[in-house]
């Protein structure tokens, strides 16, 4: 255990290449020895102890790094068919195994890269326990729940169907708000995937996700805004440890604008109900002060509003200040500025 734990550490504060040596030496193969046999050798008791839990989520942590991004390594995994095993440590109940079911998740969402594996990974039954680990009171076993959620949703409609199920929604909801920006970018990736297929748009709507994305879109352009920003600018890697908390989420606006869009996309009632929210005015200052990549996006979600064929609504956007904050979007990059010009064009035939 004491040089599994020190390879671990060499592990997260190396680089791809610490990775692939260790793997090379046979390390993702002992591990996944070492995993089986602390299963093999019995889980939790009554009581919920297990001498050999501590272990298996050591070897489950030591598979999670050698698979960060090393498809081969995926691949190997899955032959040696390790998803099931993975799966019980989801179900270890209680605070004590929050570490485990984290490093299990994690393992699993490096795993789910591909269609083979999401099918796999849905096909033991790890989706309500994942559902489960959103409402946890770890960020770090929320993220990695969050994480394998969202790999697991995109393009998978029936996994899709089965986060729903399990009430998901809920749990994702109520991550907006959470504390822990890195969670909150997980469940936007989670929700974007969901937001893919049609059917699911109007239940996410009727889990009120509009109100919950519009206030964490206001709240994230006052944040971003050019002075908050030069406080807060942190920069961000993952080249030393997957899935690192920060405290900061760069382009965030124009990631929530892009979920509303994809929500509301042929839905006039969604997009009135993203109008009432008072989402407006913070959509136009973000055209005047967002970065280019929350400006296409800020106004992408301001088209979607002038689509409706609504005088009055034109004229209130048109109030807001929007025909200045469009001219100035006329010399930027080709895509942005063709898309200015059309919102004028829209502007003046009403």
């Amino acid at each position: 255990r004491a040089a599994a734990g020190a390879l671990l550490d060499h592990l997260r504060t190396g680089d791809a290449s610490a990775r692939l040596a260790a793997r090379q030496a046979g390390t993702l193969e002992a591990a996944v020895v070492m995993l089986r046999t602390e299963l093999n050798s019995g889980g939790p008791d009554e009581t919920g102890c297990w001498e050999g839990g501590r272990c298996a989520g050591q070897a489950a942590a030591l598979l999670w790094q050698l698979a960060y991004q090393d498809s081969e390594a995926q691949g190997r995994l899955r032959s040696l068919q390790i998803i099931p095993d993975l799966a019980v440590l989801l179900r270890l109940r209680g605070a004590e195994w929050i570490g485990e079911r984290a490093e299990a998740a994690g393992v699993l969402m490096n795993l789910a890269e591909d269609d083979e594996g999401k099918q796999m990974i849905a096909q033991t039954g790890a989706i309500p326990y994942l559902v489960d680990m959103l409402s946890s009171t770890s960020e770090v076993e929320a993220l990695m729940a969050a994480g394998c959620l969202a790999s697991l949703a995109l393009n998978s409609v029936s996994n899709q169907e089965d986060i729903l199920l399990c009430g998901g929604l809920e749990h994702i909801t109520s991550l907006l708000t959470c504390p822990w920006p890195a969670v909150t970018e997980c469940s936007l990736a989670l929700i974007s995937n969901l937001a893919a297929s049609a059917s699911n748009r109007p239940k996410m709507i009727r889990a009120g996700m509009l109100v919950s994305l519009t206030g964490l879109l206001m709240d994230a352009i006052w944040r971003d805004s050019p002075a908050e920003a030069a406080q807060q600018e942190v920069e961000v890697t993952h080249d030393t440890e997957p899935f690192s908390s920060s405290t900061a989420i760069p382009n965030l606006a124009g990631n929530i604008a892009a979920v509303l869009h994809n929500i509301a996309a042929f839905d006039q009632s969604a997009i009135l109900e993203i109008l009432l929210t008072g989402v407006a005015p913070s959509l136009v200052q973000l055209l005047v002060s967002g970065r280019e990549y929350d400006r296409a996006y800020s106004l992408a979600l301001l088209r979607l509003m002038l689509s409706v064929p609504d005088v009055q609504l034109h004229t209130y956007l048109a109030g807001l200040g929007l025909v200045p904050a469009l001219l100035p979007l006329l010399r930027g990059p080709p895509a942005l500025a063709a898309a200015a010009a059309e919102a004028l064009r829209e502007l003046s035939a009403s």
